[in-house]
């Protein structure tokens, strides 16, 4: 249990004058009986030769008679003693406490101690147990001139006792009332000395939770005094030097708050202890890493590697390009360098650059500019083979002219295909494509959209309807939502086979309209699903040149829902068919 100061103070106040006044009370205990016996030994004694003087003058010849027992009597009255009165020959002919007739049966008392004392030294004393009243007396003993007899007054201890016990009982009450009046005088001398003492508490207390400006109002000039001064000296230091910490704190997290570039910071054991907001977000971190080493943290031994090889080459820039594998993979720029007192390490600091979207963008143009090579290769070798046919003589043969004149008709068209949508592409990511945004409805708009398609449906003899509902009106951009339909379409019945069925369908959804487009083709593997939005996938390459796809069709179906705000996806079982799924916004009319 923790006790405050001023506590302290009167409970040390309060045990002091308890010790002393119990060891008062002690003595007193000891020595107040044997004071109070020998005070009223010395009163007994004066009342002793006081009444030897008296029956002395009445009884010069010595006591020989019972009759003295009035006067024993007499004398006790005028005492308040117990008085016995002795003959020569130890006979009690006379007894305070005892009638006459009572005295006969009595025992000598020549052998008493203080009647022998008396008898042979004039005065005798003694305490002793007394048969004859049944209590504990104290006795003193003088003769009656030389007559032989003795004189001898008893007084019962047990009045020494309830004397005592009286004069007990006032001591204890005495000593109880200092005790409480110790109390509260300590305890009120200790409040006026622990008052500045308490007072320099709550201002270190208040300096400790960061309020500099506490100060000591009143000090004193004793050593307590010296002491507040000091406390607000250091204060006012404690203040400055913190307000020139906290500028310089400031300033250096607004650089690094500032940074998009994660900073991690080690000591010189390799151990976190300081990390920017960037860095938190960079490598996901739900918390502080404080404390921790790169590897431990972030389970990458190429982070771990970079800081450890800056640490052995203090005075150089170590750079390295790190990938961390988490949610998604992702790769970082790091340099590193020592941070250095005189020649000794004290620290690492490391910066790190997310050049994920950097390396994705690289990546994207490699295989872009691979895939656009490649799909503008097939076309113009065609081109050239016909053409170089033709040249060499088969302009001469008309049915073959004809037949290679045809074929670089169709590649040239399917080049110029390829063109147009690398164009609309362009256009949609460069953020240059304008949209027209219109209230209509989709039912008849649709049904326009399928009419150019009859004579293929017809051919391949495939079921094509249009059951959305007459009622659902889209606000969108008309020809981007008809290009986006027409994509849908053309990948269904290219992929539907003979007698198969197309649906297309719309249902109203919270805050828009869901577009689906079904068809009961040969599907698509499940491992394609989640690529078949990218520029230049195919699933069977073969088959969706022989069928003259650009590979470009279903990037710049995602692209333009995109820029109406919605999004697009895919489910399909292989050998069953698929369904693609479009949102665009609600309109009305």
């Amino acid at each position: 249990m923790r006790f405050k100061i001023h506590v302290k103070l009167t409970l040390t106040f309060f045990g002091i004058c308890l010790l002393i006044l119990l060891s008062l009370f002690l003595i007193f205990n000891q020595t107040l009986p044997r004071i109070l016996q020998e005070e009223i030994s010395k009163d007994l004694k004066r009342e002793l030769r006081f009444s030897v003087w008296t029956l002395a003058r009445e009884f010069p010849e010595g006591f020989s008679s019972y009759a003295l027992d009035k006067e024993a009597d007499a004398i006790s009255r005028q005492l308040e003693v117990r008085v016995t009165l002795i003959g020569k020959d130890g006979t009690v002919l006379g007894d305070s406490e005892l009638d006459g007739d009572d005295l006969k049966s009595v025992e000598n008392h020549r052998d008493r101690p203080e009647v022998m004392k008396a008898l042979s030294a004039g005065f005798g004393e003694g305490v002793r147990y007394s048969r004859t009243v049944n209590a504990k007396l104290l006795y003193v003993a003088a003769p009656l001139g030389n007559t032989g007899s003795v004189v001898r007054l008893a007084l019962p201890l047990s009045e020494i006792a309830l004397i005592l016990f009286h004069l007990k009982k006032f001591v204890v009450f005495a000593i109880f009332l200092s005790l409480i009046a110790s109390l509260g005088l300590g305890y009120l001398v200790s409040l006026r000395i622990s008052k500045p003492i308490r007072q320099m508490a709550r201002v270190s207390q208040d300096i400790a939770r960061g309020d500099y400006s506490k100060r000591m109002k009143h000090v004193s000039q004793d050593e307590v005094g010296e002491l507040a001064t000091a406390l607000n000296q250091m204060a006012s230091q404690v203040e400055a030097n913190l307000r020139r910490i906290e500028e310089e704190k400031q300033r250096l997290q607004a650089i690094l708050f500032g940074m998009v570039e994660g900073v991690m910071v080690t000591d010189q054991g390799g151990r976190i202890i300081l990390v920017n907001p960037a860095f938190q977000e960079l490598f996901e971190l739900k918390e502080l890493p404080s404390g921790r080493t790169p590897l431990e943290l972030l389970r990458n031994r190429g982070i771990q590697d970079l800081v450890e090889e800056a640490a052995l080459s203090p005075s150089a820039l170590v750079e390295k390009e790190i990938s961390l594998s988490t949610a998604r993979e992702r790769t970082f720029l790091a340099h590193a360098i020592a941070l250095l007192e005189g020649n000794a390490l004290q620290g690492i600091v490391s910066v790190f650059h997310d050049i994920t979207n950097l390396k994705r963008l690289e990546n994207l143009r490699r295989e872009f500019v691979a895939n656009v090579s490649h799909e503008l290769k097939t076309p113009l070798t065609s081109i050239k083979g016909y053409t170089e046919t033709l040249l060499e003589g088969a302009l001469e043969d008309a049915s073959h002219a004809r037949e290679f004149t045809q074929a670089i008709y169709e590649q040239s068209e399917r080049l110029g295909s390829l063109i147009d949508d690398l164009l609309d592409l362009s256009r949609i990511e460069s953020g240059r494509m304008e949209l027209r945004i219109e209230n209509f409805e989709l039912k008849p708009f649709v049904q326009e959209v399928l009419r150019p398609m009859d004579p293929i449906v017809e051919k391949k003899r495939l079921k094509l309807e249009n059951r959305i509902p007459g009622t659902l009106t889209v606000k969108a951009d008309p020809p981007k939502v008809r290009q986006i339909l027409m994509n849908l379409l053309d990948n269904a019945v290219k992929y539907t086979p003979e007698k198969g069925e197309i649906v297309v369908e719309a249902s109203p959804f919270s805050g828009g309209v869901q577009v689906k487009v079904q068809d009961t083709g040969i599907g698509i593997p499940e491992e394609d699903l989640s690529r078949l939005f990218e520029r230049f996938y195919r699933v069977d390459k073969a088959r969706s040149r022989e069928l003259g796809g650009t590979g470009l069709g279903l990037a710049i179906v995602k692209h333009l829902v995109q820029a109406h705000g919605g999004k697009v996806w895919v489910e399909s079982i292989l050998g069953k068919g698929s369904t693609f799924y479009f949102t665009l916004p609600a309109g009305t009319l």
